[in-house]
C-alpha cells in the first residue's frame, strides 16, 4: 500500500533507519497528518513542494539527512519556504554533507578550486595533519577545515599550527578568489611558488614560521591588493625583490629572520601606505635607502641584526 493512500493517517514517524532515495511527494496527499518524523536517515534531493498541503501538520524533522538545500532559502516569496521555516526552523543547517568523492562531486566551488586544494592536502601530508576535519570527506568544500567559501569561490586558506609537512603547490595560483592566504607555524619546505602572483584578490599572505627556502619570487609583486605580506622566520635567501615597491596597498612587510642579501630596494620607499616594515636579522648590506624617508606612515621600522653591517660598510 502507498503511503499517500493513508488519508486518515496522524503521525508518521520513520526516524533512524537508513532510508535512501528522495522524499515521495505523495506525502502531500496525508490531509490529517500532524507529525512526520523523517530525522536521521539518507535521504536525499529536494524537499517536494507538496508538503505545504499539511495543514494539519503541528511537527515536521528533516534533520540529519542528505537533503538539497536550495540557495535562496529562506525566500519569503516561496510558499514551501515559509512552511519548512515554520515547522522545522533549522533542518536546512542540519543535513550531512554527500561524501567526497572527487572533485567533480563538490557542489559549492568550481572544480578547479577544489583541486588545489587537494594539491595542498597532499603535497603537505594531509593524512598527517593535526586536525582535517572534513577534509576530501565532504563535498562541500567550506566545511572543510580552515578553509572560508563566500559565493560560490574559496576566499580563505587560513592553517595555523596544524603539522603540515611538505611544499605549497603551484596550484594554489588558481584560487583566483582567494582574500586569505594564511599557512603558519607548520613544517612547509622548498620554495614560493611563483603562481601565486595570479591572486589579484589577496589581501593577506602570511607564512610566517616555516622552513621556506629559495628566493621571494618577483612575482608578487603583480597583488596589487595585498595589504601584508608576513614571510619571516623563514629559510629565504638571495635579494628582495624590487617589483615589492609596487604593492602600494600594503600596511604591513614581514621579512624578518630569514638569509636574505644585498640591499634594501629603494622602491620599498613607494609603499606610502606601509606600517611595519621587519627586515631584520638577514644578511643585508649596503645603505639605508633615503626613500624610506617617504614613508610618512611608518610606525615601526626593525632593521637589527642587519644595520651592523649597514654602518660597518659606511664607515669603511
Amino acid at each position: 500500500m502507498q503511503l499517500g493512500t493513508l488519508s486518515n493517517l496522524v503521525h508518521l514517524r520513520l526516524s533512524n533507519n537508513q532510508l535512501s532515495g528522495s522524499i515521495p511527494a505523495a506525502l502531500g496527499n496525508l490531509s490529517s497528518l500532524q507529525y512526520l518524523y523523517l530525522n536521521n536517515n539518507q535521504l536525499s534531493g529536494e524537499v517536494p513542494g507538496t508538503l505545504v498541503n499539511l495543514t494539519n501538520l503541528s511537527g515536521l524533522d528533516l534533520d540529519y539527512n542528505r537533503l538539497t538545500v536550495p540557495g535562496d532559502y529562506p525566500n519569503p516569496n516561496n510558499s514551501l519556504h515559509v512552511f519548512l521555516s515554520q515547522k522545522d526552523a533549522d533542518w536546512h543547517l542540519r543535513q550531512t554533507p554527500l561524501t567526497f568523492t572527487g572533485c567533480s562531486s563538490v557542489t559549492d566551488v568550481p572544480v578547479v578550486e577544489c583541486e588545489a586544494l587537494v594539491a595542498l592536502y597532499n603535497s603537505t601530508n594531509g593524512a598527517g595533519w593535526t586536525n582535517r576535519t572534513n577534509w576530501l570527506q565532504t563535498t562541500t568544500v567550506g566545511n572543510w577545515y580552515g578553509i572560508t567559501v563566500e559565493d560560490g569561490h574559496v576566499i580563505e586558506i587560513n592553517i595555523h599550527n596544524n603539522h603540515l609537512n611538505g611544499f605549497l603547490p603551484p596550484e594554489l595560483g588558481n584560487l583566483s578568489s582567494l582574500r586569505v592566504l594564511c599557512i603558519t607555524w607548520n613544517n612547509i619546505t622548498r620554495s614560493i611558488p611563483p603562481e601565486l602572483g595570479n591572486l589579484e584578490n589577496l589581501h593577506s599572505l602570511d607564512f610566517v614560521m616555516n622552513r621556506l627556502s629559495g628566493s621571494i619570487p618577483p612575482e608578487l609583486g603583480n597583488l596589487a591588493n595585498l595589504r601584508s605580506l608576513s614571510l619571516g622566520v623563514n629559510q629565504l635567501s638571495g635579494k628582495i625583490p624590487r617589483e615589492l615597491g609596487n604593492l602600494t596597498n600594503l600596511g604591513w612587510l614581514m621579512l624578518n629572520n630569514n638569509n636574505l642579501d644585498g640591499d634594501i630596494p629603494s622602491e620599498l620607499g613607494n609603499l606610502t601606505n606601509l606600517l611595519h616594515l621587519y627586515l631584520y636579522r638577514n644578511q643585508l648590506n649596503g645603505t639605508i635607502p633615503q626613500e624610506l624617508g617617504n614613508l610618512s606612515n611608518l610606525v615601526n621600522l626593525w632593521l637589527s641584526g642587519s644595520l651592523v653591517k649597514f654602518l660597518e660598510y659606511n664607515s669603511s
